[in-house]
């Protein structure tokens, strides 16, 4: 039988924004991720990030930034950008009841004062119940139709080390954490899945120059790395979309959707 759960607003996507969210209305707010992450846009895809040092008017991404500041994380472009992720996470460890992580959704009914969402989690079925619904997932879940119509670009990126800066024809690199790590970012087909999209980043790796011989891949990114037409889109009365990477880094996606209604 389904447990049924209400709350004001249900935020699709465990992003930088909807922690922001979670932290200015924690009574008000649920996030639904189909992942076992927070932040994932960012931490995990690898994507560049810029503009360490903005002005941030809240006081969890100031917190953030503390964290990440005391332990000696912000190097300007060489910025540890996946190390705010474990300082986040130690600021969200007081709102656990605000996520429900690994849960698929299955069906959005409209109603009268809102919505009535059908999701699986690993303890079965659960029926949620919200007067708002906002989508803030990469491939926009609640509408993937719209969705994909709004990808202008995909970009799979690889961590590399190498004792000499890289250097490649068709591969975007820039500076990684430390003076040996670069980011290398290749290019994809609106089309390529998974396998596609790692075939494609191995096959250019593959034609880096000679003197680049000894450099390796580390880690390649969870996350593919999306770029939109549309930062946000209203798909019916208190439905809808936010693009979760339209900001310069996860601090500032963070201050963001703490300021927004």
């Amino acid at each position: 039988m389904a447990v049924t759960r209400s709350i004001k607003r249900i935020i699709l996507g465990g992003s930088c924004w909807s922690a922001g969210q979670v932290f200015r209305w924690p009574g008000d707010v649920l996030v639904v991720e189909r992942g076992a992450g927070i932040g994932g846009e960012y931490f995990n895809s690898y994507r560049r990030t810029t503009d360490w040092e903005a002005d941030l008017a809240s006081t969890p991404a100031n917190r953030v930034r503390d964290l990440m500041a005391e332990r000696d994380m912000l190097k300007g472009e060489r910025t540890d950008f996946y190390g705010a992720s474990p300082a986040l996470y130690q600021l969200l460890k007081e709102h656990t009841d605000n996520y429900m992580l690994m849960t698929e959704l299955e069906t959005i009914v409209p109603e009268d004062k809102g919505f009535r969402l059908v999701v699986y989690t690993v303890s079965g079925r659960t029926e949620l119940v919200c007067d708002e619904l906002v989508d803030n997932t990469l491939a926009c879940l609640s509408r993937p139709d719209w969705g994909r119509q709004n990808v202008t670009e995909k970009r799979l990126n690889a961590i590399v080390f190498s004792d000499t800066t890289i250097t490649h024809d068709t591969l975007d690199v820039h500076p990684g954490r430390e003076e040996r790590e670069f980011i290398v970012s290749c290019p994809l087909e609106l089309s390529d899945d998974w396998p596609a999209a790692r075939q494609r980043l191995l096959e250019a790796w593959k034609q880096r120059p000679e003197m680049h011989r000894q450099a390796r891949i580390c880690s390649i990114g969870k996350e593919i790395a999306y770029s939109f037409k549309a930062d946000g889109a209203e798909f019916a009365g208190n439905w809808h979309y936010r693009n979760p990477v339209c900001h310069a880094n996860p601090l500032t996606a963070l201050d963001a959707g703490f300021h927004a209604e």
